[in-house]
Formats: structure tokens, sequence, C-alpha cells
């Protein structure tokens, strides 16, 4: 079974670099098409290692193929694609592979946004922020804070919007920066404190990004 698996990873792969590769009129053909989208979505819904060669073959397809064969896999294989992503609301990323599926998936998430039309960033923006918000205070908590900070500097006014119409994950995502930085903090308080010079132990958090504005 592994070695079957070993071969249906190197075959995507493969697939993949012939058809960024080949003129538009030989990969833009229904039948590759079909393939393909269903091989991206059944490696998408496989183990670690296959999810993690489907993206990065995902990845490599949109990124590098004639814009309306791009244009058909992003629709065929977003489906699969987003709903590896939301599941993160329900159990957090804990393992490094898990981790690793994240980041290529935050990767693909930026290009998206970076290609879809300004009217739609709003409807991304809602569907990808509060997963992300949900996520911090776990394993990912840094790569998940990163990316709303990416986002909320690329994005202001959709970001804005979102946070005037659901007001919670504003106070969602500022509680569990704080939490992250007073447990940051009580990790790094020395244990011995000098009698001569004490140093005061109440809480001094500052957020890596200041989300006042978006009111």
């Amino acid at each position: 079974q592994g070695s079957e698996q070993a071969h249906l990873e190197s075959y995507v792969s493969t697939l993949t670099v012939l058809i960024c590769s080949a003129p538009p009129q030989a990969s833009n053909v229904q039948i590759v098409y079909d393939k393909v989208s269903a091989l991206f979505s059944k490696m998408l819904e496989s183990d670690m290692t296959s999810k993690l060669t489907s993206l990065r073959a995902f990845k490599t397809l949109i990124m590098s193929c004639d814009p309306v064969i791009k244009i058909r896999y992003i629709r065929s294989v977003s489906p699969a694609f987003f709903e590896i992503f939301f599941a993160y609301q329900k159990k957090s990323p804990a393992r490094e592979d898990d981790l690793t599926v994240l980041k290529e998936i935050l990767s693909i998430q930026r290009f998206l946004l970076s290609s879809c039309l300004p009217d739609t960033h709003i409807h991304m923006i809602r569907l990808i922020v509060p997963v992300l918000i949900s996520v911090l205070g776990s394993a990912a908590h840094a790569e998940c804070l990163a990316e709303i900070t990416y986002l909320t500097q690329t994005y202001p006014v959709e970001v804005r919007n979102m946070f005037t119409s659901q007001p919670h994950l504003k106070q969602q995502l500022e509680t569990a920066i704080r939490s992250s930085a007073t447990k940051t903090q009580a990790q790094t308080t020395p244990t011995r404190l000098s009698n001569s010079n004490p140093i005061s132990t109440a809480p001094k958090i500052a957020l890596k990004m200041d989300f006042s504005n978006f009111k």
C-alpha cells in the first residue's frame, strides 16, 4: 500500500509539471482535467503526506499554468481544499505535519486572494479570518497571527468591514493575543527577584498589531 501511495504521489507531481509545460490546447482537454481534478480531491482526503503532495502540486498548477486552465482547477479543487482548512475550527493543528500542511494552505490562500476580483476579497476574508482566529492559542498560533496581520495590512478596508459587522471576532482576536502574551511572559519571568532592584510582576502586554482602528 505504501508503494502504491508513493507511485500515486509521483504520478500527480509529474502530471502537474506536464500540464504546466504543455501548450494550452494540449492540456486543456476534458479527460485530462477530469482525471487530475479527481486525483487532487482524492489525495486531499487521504493521509498527511498525500495532502501535502497534492497541495504543493495544486499550488504549482494554479501559479504556473495557463490562466484559463488555472481557473478550471481552482473551481474544481477548491471545495476539497477549503474543507481541510475549515476543519481546523474543530481541531487545531498539533503535530509538525499538521503545521506543514497549514503553511501550504495559507500560501495558496494568499495567491487565491491576490488573483480574485477586488469585490470578492471581503467574502474570502470573512471565510478565512474566523478560522485563523479560532486556531490562535494552539501550536499554530504564530503562523495564524502572522497571517491575520498580513491580511490586515494588505486588505485593511475588507478586514475593517468584517470586524464592524462581526465585532465578536475582534474581541476574540484581542483576547487570544493577550492570553498568548500573558502565557509567554509567565514562562520568561525570572523565578528569583532582586531585593535591591525589584521587578514589577504586573503583566505588561503589548499587542504586535494595533487593532483599535478596526471598529
